[in-house]
């Protein structure tokens, strides 16, 4: 009688559970169907994150991830929503293999699929080439296969933090985006790991200050910026990073007020105006002992009136006067160091009319230099120094240099040679060292005024070795690279960003 009552007792516990069993998948298939009612709504609205997310609750409901109706919306949403089609892909894979039979979805999966496989709507890592609306992370590769960006995309927005890498695998930049815009603080970072520059940037691009540093991490210059332009006050340090070397500010990327340079002990080497880009008023050169060593006058960028150019004793050495068209005109005058007059130039605006008079440094008349009127100079003018050895020589046709000039150090070396055509510097002017060594060769081309540079600068190290090449194109440099002495490439200058790109001593 005890063992039939048992087995009644255990019959009714397993009627229970299975009961219990029926119910509960009931209410699990309620709420897997609710789960992907609401995904296919949100799917129609284009939430397609929402949709994914009621899918991946369905999923679990339902305890498996095999079930064709809710991969198919998977892939479908995946393939509207992410920045790379891969995912999608997989998910269409798969819908594929669950299918039973051959239908219209399946004939469409299969299209889709040829699509990401065969068509330009994806590029080779599988990223859509159309970002429009879609999410994720993309990231890209160079060549070799290193890593080179990782972008965060929202609504085909960058929207997160943004890396950017160099091929040797270290950090380039590093930011983060905001709807689009670069938010806060952008690093960016030398070739071997050290910071090169913060800029801080808003929705008009860069906005606030911007710092630079040298490659071996001292700061370089503080710069401000607004509306994505250089406006406010910036500073340039020496190499110690701490001792100001310039300062200054711009509006709208144009120089504009005092503007001071610096000597690297702290004293002031250069003070002078800006208005619209153009120096404007007084600029003052000092010597390192302090005293002035030019003071000239400038109008919108043209020198103008009184200029006056002094030895580091205070005693004047030059003085020039030019006219309202920045031309020398009248008697302009210079003087030894002993403050005896030198040579007296009649101009007549920027033509050498005649050298009036001549003296050697103990004040007796002398005639070095041989010209003729006609109505302008024609012939050759030297000048002097102290020690009676020849400053400048230069010839002259119509009153402007023509032919050939050179200049000399007090010891007699060749300071500087090279030639004139009719005013205009043309051809290469070589430039050397107190002890004769070459310091640099520059190319010029003849024009109206003076001449331009054009074609390879090069600049030497006293040693003999390269330090620089510039590349000039109509007086504009286009190219500037520096040289260790052993002649690898130090440094290569970058002109968008107005700055040096340095490189580690091999």
């Amino acid at each position: 009688m005890k063992k039939t009552h048992f087995k009644i007792r255990k019959l009714t516990i397993i009627i229970i559970l299975a009961f219990a069993g029926l119910a509960s998948y009931a209410q699990n298939s309620t709420l897997v169907n609710a789960f992907y009612s609401r995904a296919q709504q949100e799917y129609t609205l284009k939430n397609y994150a929402q949709a994914i997310s009621f899918l991946e609750m369905a999923e679990k409901e339902l305890g498996t991830t095999i079930n064709p109706k809710i991969t198919y919306l998977q892939a479908k949403s995946h393939y509207q929503y992410d920045v790379n089609a891969l995912k999608s892909k997989h998910l269409f894979l798969k819908f594929l293999n669950e299918s039973n039979s051959t239908n219209h979805k399946t004939e469409e999966v299969s299209e889709i699929i040829n699509d990401i496989e065969n068509s330009n709507i994806v590029d080779s890592l599988g990223y859509f080439k159309d970002l429009s609306g879609r999410n994720g992370i993309k990231k890209t590769f160079f060549n070799e296969g290193n890593l080179h960006k990782v972008e965060n995309y929202k609504n085909g927005l960058l929207d997160g933090v943004y890396q950017e890498y160099y091929e040797n695998g270290k950090l380039f930049k590093e930011g983060v985006y905001n709807k689009g815009f670069l938010k806060g603080p952008l690093k960016t970072y030398y070739i071997h790991g050290t910071i090169k520059h913060i800029t801080e940037y808003n929705e008009s691009g860069k906005h606030g200050i911007q710092e630079k540093y040298n490659i071996d991490g001292t700061l370089a210059e503080i710069l401000t910026y607004a509306i994505d332009n250089k406006n406010g006050s910036f500073k340039k340090f020496h190499e110690d990073g701490k001792t100001l070397k310039k300062e200054g500010s711009y509006k709208n990327n144009i120089l504009a007020g005092i503007y001071k340079e610096y000597y690297n002990n702290g004293d002031i080497s250069l003070s002078c105006i800006y208005k619209e880009g153009f120096k404007d008023g007084p600029e003052i050169k000092y010597y390192e002992n302090g005293n002035q060593q030019w003071v000239k006058n400038y109008v919108n960028g043209k020198l103008r009136g009184i200029q006056k150019y002094f030895y580091d004793n205070k005693q004047l050495s030059k003085w020039e006067f030019y006219n309202d068209n920045g031309k020398q005109h009248g008697e302009n005058k210079e003087y030894y160091k002993n403050g005896k007059l030198a040579i007296t130039i009649l101009y007549e605006n920027g033509r050498v009319v005649d050298v009036i008079e001549q003296q050697n440094s103990k004040g007796r008349n002398i005639n070095k230099s041989k010209v003729k009127q006609n109505p302008y100079a024609i012939g050759n003018i030297i000048k002097l120094y102290d020690n009676n050895k020849i400053r400048f020589y230069a010839t002259y046709t119509d009153g402007v240099l023509d032919g050939e000039i050179k200049e000399y150090y007090e010891n007699g070396q060749l300071k500087c040679e090279g030639f004139y055509n009719y005013g205009s510097r043309d051809g290469k002017f070589k430039y050397y060292y107190p002890s004769g060594v070459l310091k640099a060769i520059v190319n010029y081309k003849s024009n109206s005024e003076l001449g331009f540079k054009d074609g390879e600068h090069i600049e030497y190290y006293e040693t003999g070795e390269i330090a620089y090449k510039t590349t000039y194109q109509y007086n504009q440099e286009i190219q500037k690279i520096s040289y260790y002495k052993n002649g690898t490439k130090s440094g290569e200058y970058n002109y968008l960003n107005d700055e040096w790109d340095y490189f580690p001593k091999m």
